[in-house]
């Protein structure tokens, strides 16, 4: 178990795409009774969720597989830095040395601290708010549709915010 210290100290500002990125999870109750839990990176430039995936564990694997997704997406150059919290998951020697071997510097928030890592947190409370409660899913792959839906479509409000404002206003 290996810990990091923190990095940015609620300070999110960053000034170009793929420099810090932001990680953590979130339990997803099926209407079965089942738990998913979903493991999402988001770009601390422009709150885009560069990658989130779902499993029925929730380790080190999960962890492992978001970031490695994030990366095959966005080919960040070197210098990326990866906030999170101190979770099992992000302190595993197998994960430390993932992040070490890609080029990866890890930032982890204090023990406790969600402020810490609140646009993940605030990411996941509108997942939760737009997806989750108001729907309800009796199975994995009936959520994993749902959950890659939304995914695409937060992406297009992501180019959205890209345009030029001259663009929005036409």
């Amino acid at each position: 178990m290996k810990i990091f210290p923190n990095l940015f100290r609620q300070k999110f500002q960053v000034k170009a795409p793929n420099l810090v990125w932001c990680t953590d999870f979130t339990y997803i109750r099926l209407s079965n009774g089942k738990m998913r839990y979903n493991c999402a990176v988001m770009d601390l430039y422009d709150r885009s969720v560069v990658s989130s995936l779902n499993s029925e564990y929730i380790n080190t694997k999960l962890a492992k597989a978001a970031v490695e997704q994030a990366l095959g997406a966005e080919k960040p150059g070197k210098g990326l830095i990866l906030h999170s919290d101190q979770g099992s998951q992000y302190t595993s020697w197998k994960f430390v040395d993932y992040c070490k071997k890609s080029g990866i510097r890890q930032s982890m928030s204090k023990a406790g601290c969600p402020y810490d890592n609140v646009p993940v947190e605030h990411f996941y409370n509108t997942f939760k708010n737009e997806l989750i409660y108001p729907n309800s899913f009796s199975s994995a792959a009936n959520f994993s549709c749902h959950h890659h839906l939304t995914t695409m479509k937060h992406r297009q409000r992501k180019n959205l915010r890209q345009l030029p404002i001259l663009a929005l206003r036409l």
